[in-house]
């Protein structure tokens, strides 16, 4: 039995409850804000969640019955974090989504980070879906940042990589 959320947080909770009616025994999740959205009905059903994507520390195994099965932000934020400190890169600027997705991740990256000793020039959040990054991209490189760490969706990625290129600007990305 499928159901498809599309991405969105209300379509998943639609799409749980039509599950309910054939009876499941688990579902799986993607993404950080559908994981969230569905974890109370799935525990309060007891019907097994395994995320296969919520990196946001507040999916973190509330109840019996939702699980994630890929790292969480906590990790995936300071391995970058050492990453940049390792190879000198101790000035950068962050990009991150305005999600729950990238505030998990930005929260436990800037403190990580600052922590190690690394400068944060500037940190930037924008929308899910967002397609212009130009004006982003110009405020970040007059902050001239070592690096620059993105913490996106490969759609948004994809973009603001392409628009950096066409601005000819050549910070690293990570």
């Amino acid at each position: 039995v499928y159901q498809d959320g599309e991405g969105s947080p209300a379509k998943s909770v639609t799409a749980f409850k039509n599950l309910q009616t054939e009876n499941i025994q688990f579902i799986h999740t993607i993404v950080s804000s559908v994981a969230l959205a569905v974890e109370p009905l799935a525990n309060d059903a007891q019907i097994i969640q395994m995320d296969l994507s919520a990196a946001t520390p507040l999916y973190s195994t509330k109840g019996d019955y939702s699980f994630r099965v890929g790292p969480s932000a906590t990790v995936l934020a300071s391995r970058a974090a050492q990453e940049l400190i390792g190879t000198n890169q101790t000035r950068i600027a962050v990009l991150a989504i305005n999600n729950e997705y990238g505030t998990g991740i930005l929260n436990t990256f800037n403190g990580e980070y600052e922590r190690l000793g690394g400068t944060i020039l500037i940190t930037e959040r924008f929308k899910e879906g967002q397609t212009d990054f130009r004006s982003l991209l110009t405020k970040i490189h007059s902050e001239n940042p070592d690096a620059i760490y993105v913490i996106s969706y490969i759609k948004e990625f994809g973009q603001f990589t392409v628009q950096r290129k066409e601005l000819g600007l050549s910070e690293p990305i990570l």
